[in-house]
């Protein structure tokens, strides 16, 4: 029981160390007054049942009523099953964990794979990262008008300027946008999601 009961206040000691820095952001969000934190991570949950959608994480986050003003975002898209923080396996600035930055898109094949290969990396379904964003906490819009590099395992996008529509999951990327296809991916994930629809109709 003491060995029980030691584990259950560690993990809600860390919840708690986690949580504090997004008070001074959440907790006057109906108000003018801003407040800022550094090395921020904002889990974004779904209304209608509280199931994780995504995370952004990024340099510093400033909150002015609706809006957030984001340096440094990088925004992790989340796979299905991970719906939760336990199962999404976070990123922890406090502990020295950072986001990997993005590979180029005309780099060797190496590079996606040592990003794609780590073990953080397999709930995420996909990232963005932009050096400045604005996010709309009432409408789960994010944008920005800089460089923004969009990576996921099947394809892999640079453009400048994005409008990420979070409760339709639907992005797009403004302007100068270069992709660049992984078929060999793309044909593997189809695959496996006919296996796993087959294995569902039995």
């Amino acid at each position: 029981m003491g060995s029980a009961a030691s584990t259950l206040f560690a993990r809600l000691l860390t919840l708690i160390l986690f949580l504090l820095p997004l008070l001074c952001l959440y907790g006057q969000s109906g108000s003018k007054v801003q407040a800022g934190v550094k090395n921020y991570v904002l889990p974004q949950y779904r209304e209608k049942d509280g199931r994780l959608q995504y995370i952004i994480y990024g340099d510093r986050a400033e909150n002015s009523g609706a809006l957030m003003y984001l340096d440094g975002a990088k925004i992790d898209i989340l796979q299905d099953f991970a719906d939760n923080l336990k199962k999404a396996n976070i990123f922890l600035p406090s502990r020295g964990e950072k986001v990997p930055a993005p590979y180029s898109i005309q780099g060797k094949m190496e590079g996606r794979k040592n990003f794609w290969n780590m073990p953080k990396q397999k709930p995420v379904r996909a990232w963005i990262f932009t050096d400045r964003a604005v996010y709309d906490k009432n409408t789960g819009i994010l944008r920005s008008d800089g460089p923004a590099n969009f990576r996921s395992r099947e394809i892999d996008v640079d453009g400048v300027g994005f409008d990420a529509y979070t409760k339709k999951k639907f992005i797009h990327i403004r302007s100068k946008v270069r992709v660049v296809i992984h078929p060999e991916i793309r044909k593997k994930v189809s695959r496996e999601k006919g296996k796993t629809s087959k294995q569902e109709k039995k």
